[in-house]
């Protein structure tokens, strides 16, 4: 005959309090006055830091009204607290993904003595590499001293002289990396372990781990009687100053105005897609554990800034062989800005440099808002260039005409400029702007749209490149322009950007589909060192930063991510900078590292941050910690 099932209530802990005035009361008390099996269950593997409270009762109600009861006890005790109340019945067969399952069997205590057993487990958290690590704590009030105070009647004693039987469990399944030593690991993870049988009381006894049954795991969760026999049996007795369970300040857990938490990630989904970045820092020093940011993160536009040298382009490099090695249907498209033979360090599908037959990027395509679409086209075309603003109406002009009268704009950019110029011609401004707008169409415009190559490129009929076809099909593209000069950089980058917005669609759903790498964007994005109105690096610089701005909030809609990369975060564009909702940052000096905090002492880190370690400012998951690159990628 099968015995009824339990239900286990968990009360997960998502948010304790600011600990002023709190950080001195305890979590071990008895809020039912009763001899209800309280437990605390820390959960301590990879990033994942959780606490939650366990009970158990017979029936699913039950199971959730001593949740909610408990959790308004702890709102009570501690204001600021906040948890998320679950219940789950016996299962009739478990698997334990288990390695080990210890009893941590503490010595007597006396009122000399004091166990804080908390900040060993948030040590071991901070140092563990990697492994499944998991402690309860079960308390019941020892029913001696509670007896007699009850007895007698004086229950408001029994309040604060109440003493409670513990015991402590910890299970352990071991994630070995196969890369290193393995004898090496595992003498590591058991001597961190070990380390909590360092506890002693003052006559010198020590505490001692003793294996436990893969059964006791079950009867700690869903125990009824067998949970009251089994901490009624060699229970130690301790008062709640004897054994600590107060709030630490270094509990990793997310507070009320706390909302950037040094390093230590909250409980996430295991199943989630992460991108590994390399070895967290964590107290200043660099750990085993590793450091990751989910993929899904990655549609809100990444900003990589440090000085030369730094680590940047290695990172670059990582990311995508990270990408295609863990999400295969997501394509990378890399377009180098600078640095010859960059294509070298990347895992690439296919690669284009700048004169390749096969690199076409058509500069008109399309959409399905016509006037839209030559708006977009207008706007691109001649923010490109540095022409000022008022010539985008005018090229607007020229293509609403063109279209009107042949049903599509030019076949080559160099003749839609050169309609362009007739259109001045026929519409005079004042002599200096019109003088100086015909003079840059004729020199400077009509000489870079006349290169045979770059003609080539933008040429119409607009059919979807092959290249673009591979990308959006989850293949690696790498797009050489470092032998270009600025203005054909903008121009072609530009381009490619104005394909994306119309032959992807807006999903509104902010889910990933391909992603593009940008190296050394201050090549074509830097703001004026002038700062004059008038002066025409200005005033094309305005139009430059107003069209990217543009394209960013275009990308994230259609499931592009931004990865752009730059030597001085200061000098770029302010929504190069700003837009991202993550930025990951090397050795970054004072007038850069300013744009990302006002705290005078993170200014100095980040300008001391020694070569391939970074902090990363997470917008999008509130939160912010320091990294170092797990190993020297190509190129280094």
């Amino acid at each position: 005959m099968e015995t009824s099932k339990k239900w286990l209530t968990t009360i997960e802990i998502t948010q304790i309090p600011n600990l002023e005035g709190n950080g001195t009361l305890s979590w071990l008390f008895n809020p039912f006055m009763d001899n209800t099996i309280y437990g605390v269950r820390f959960q301590v593997y990879d990033e994942i830091f959780s606490l939650s409270f366990i009970l158990n009762s017979d029936t699913r109600g039950e199971a959730l009204k001593l949740g909610f009861r408990l959790l308004s006890h702890l709102n009570e005790r501690f204001p600021g607290i906040e948890g998320k109340v679950k219940v789950e019945k016996e299962k009739s067969e478990k698997t334990l993904e288990i390695d080990d399952f210890y009893e941590l069997k503490l010595p007597e205590l006396s009122v000399n003595d004091k166990i804080c057993i908390l900040s060993k487990i948030i040590n071991l958290f901070k140092i563990n590499p990697g492994h499944e690590i998991e402690f309860f704590i079960l308390w019941q009030r020892d029913n001696i001293i509670s007896s007699s105070l009850e007895a007698i009647g004086i229950n408001e004693l029994l309040k604060v002289s109440e003493e409670f039987r513990i015991k402590i469990f910890i299970s352990i399944g071991y994630n070995y990396d196969l890369e290193r030593d393995f004898e090496e690991q595992e003498s590591e993870i058991k001597g961190y372990v070990d380390s909590f049988k360092d506890f002693q009381n003052e006559f010198g006894k020590k505490a001692l781990f003793v294996q436990s049954s893969l059964n006791t795991y079950n009867h700690i969760l869903y125990g009824g009687q067998i949970k009251h026999d089994l901490i009624s049996n060699n229970s130690i007795v301790a008062h709640p100053i004897t054994f600590d369970l107060s709030l630490p300040e270094s509990l990793p857990i997310k507070k009320p105005d706390d909302k950037i938490y040094g390093g230590l990630e909250f409980k996430k989904e295991k199943d989630e897609t992460k991108i590994l970045l390399g070895n967290l820092y964590i107290d200043g020093i660099k750990r085993k554990r590793k450091a990751y940011i989910y993929l899904k993160n990655f549609v809100h536009h990444i900003l990589i800034a440090g000085l030369s040298g730094a680590g940047k382009s290695s990172l670059f490099s990582h990311l995508n062989t990270e990408i295609r090695s863990k999400a295969s249907h997501v394509g990378n498209l890399i377009i180098n800005l600078e640095k010859k033979n960059e294509h070298l360090n990347y895992d690439i599908d296919i690669l284009l440099k700048f004169g390749d037959l096969d690199l076409r990027i058509p500069y008109f395509i399309r959409g399905e808002d016509m006037t839209q679409t030559m708006e977009d086209v207008a706007s691109y075309l001649i923010a490109a260039v540095g022409l000022k603003g008022i010539v985008q109406t005018n090229m607007y002009n020229v293509l609403e005409a063109e279209i009107k009268e042949k049903g599509d704009p030019p076949r080559y950019l160099k003749t839609l400029f050169e309609k362009l110029k007739l259109w001045f011609k026929t519409h005079r401004y004042p002599d200096e702007f019109h003088n100086a707008i015909m003079m840059a169409i004729e020199n400077r415009i009509i000489k870079i749209t006349s290169d045979p190559v770059v003609s080539r490129i933008l040429e119409l009929p607009p059919t979807i490149p092959s290249w673009f076809k591979a990308w959006l099909n989850g293949k690696t593209v790498f797009i050489d322009l470092s032998r270009c000069n600025m203005t054909i950089k903008r121009l072609l980058t530009l381009a490619i950007f104005q394909m994306i917005r119309v032959y992807m669609p807006e999903t509104r759903k902010n889910e990933l589909k391909n992603i593009i790498f940008l190296d050394e964007i201050g090549s074509i994005l830097t703001s004026p060192m002038g700062k004059s109105k008038k002066d025409d690096d200005f005033i094309t610089s305005f139009y430059i930063n107003d069209v990217f701005s543009q394209f960013l909030g275009a990308f994230r809609s259609r499931g592009i991510s931004l990865v752009i990369a730059g030597n001085r975060a200061a000098l770029l564009f302010p929504n190069v900078s700003l837009m991202p909702n993550t930025k990951i940052l090397f050795r970054t000096e004072q007038i850069s590292s300013k744009l990302f905090t006002n705290r005078l002492d993170e200014q100095d880190d980040l300008f001391l941050q020694q070569r391939r370690k970074a902090t990363i400012y997470d917008g999008v998951n509130t939160r912010k910690f320091s990294f170092y690159t797990t190993k020297v990628f190509r190129g280094e």
